[in-house]
């Protein structure tokens, strides 16, 4: 985030810098797996998946902001304060390829690759709190704190990808119709276009008003690790 194009800041962390993001989803299909010869299954599937994203970022320092105005440069020092809350709750329809390969009776080697299209809601706060900005039109200039509260709210498209590959146990029932099974695997996650921030701007006019410009980014969003897993396909 930029603040003041007339200033260069530098920081020192006091307290704390805290992420968090949390990602639930849940997803309803229908598909059928195909044996393909004795050792390998296909499974292509389709369905509605629900996504809902809280992700929350807290950051506080301690700045020097380095000021110019006409008659030269000064710090000013003060606390500074950074915190960002970006959710989404979205629905739409996904589909998917699941692959086994048996490399014995009931245990298998998999694939699995998803893609989504959600559309929903973005609801997102970006707070800064203990910048400085100067007053350029007053003689001597002096060093303002600012607190910018921007906040965001629509609808839009976002699609969202996801793969995984793992080992796999299981055991069939019903004449093959239904299975138990067990299973790691390591999985990635990618969201495209989830991430918003806004790069600001602060300034005065000639009669001392304080207004702030704005530029919206989007940047992705990704997970990945390792996933534990059972269930019960019927």
């Amino acid at each position: 985030m930029l603040l003041e194009d007339e200033s260069i800041p530098w920081f020192e962390p006091v307290g704390f810098d805290e992420k968090r993001n949390i990602v639930d989803r849940c997803d309803g299909v229908f598909g059928k797996r195909l044996f393909l010869g004795k050792w390998f299954a296909v499974r292509p599937y389709a369905g509605v998946r629900g996504a809902w994203i809280d992700q929350d970022y807290l950051a506080k320092y301690h700045g020097a902001w380095q000021l110019f105005d006409g008659s030269g440069t000064f710090l000013d020092f003060r606390d500074t304060s950074f915190k960002v809350t970006n959710d989404f709750k979205g629905v739409g329809f996904l589909f998917g390829l699941e692959n086994d390969y048996y490399i014995a009776h009931n245990f298998s080697a998999f694939t699995n690759l998803t893609a989504s299209l959600l559309y929903g809601r973005f609801s997102a706060v970006e707070t800064a709190d203990g910048q400085a900005v100067i007053t350029p039109f007053l003689t001597p200039s002096v060093a303002i704190p600012e607190t910018v509260i921007l906040n965001r709210d629509f609808h839009r498209v976002r699609p969202n990808i996801e793969g995984e590959i793992g080992l796999r146990w299981e055991k069939f029932f019903s004449g093959n119709s239904s299975r138990f099974f067990i299973g790691a695997s390591y999985q990635f996650s990618f969201w495209f276009f989830q991430n918003i921030t806004d790069n600001v701007i602060l300034y005065f006019d000639e009669v001392q008003n304080s207004y702030a410009s704005s530029n919206v980014e989007y940047r992705n969003l990704q997970f990945h690790g390792i996933r534990i897993q059972a269930g019960f396909d019927f």
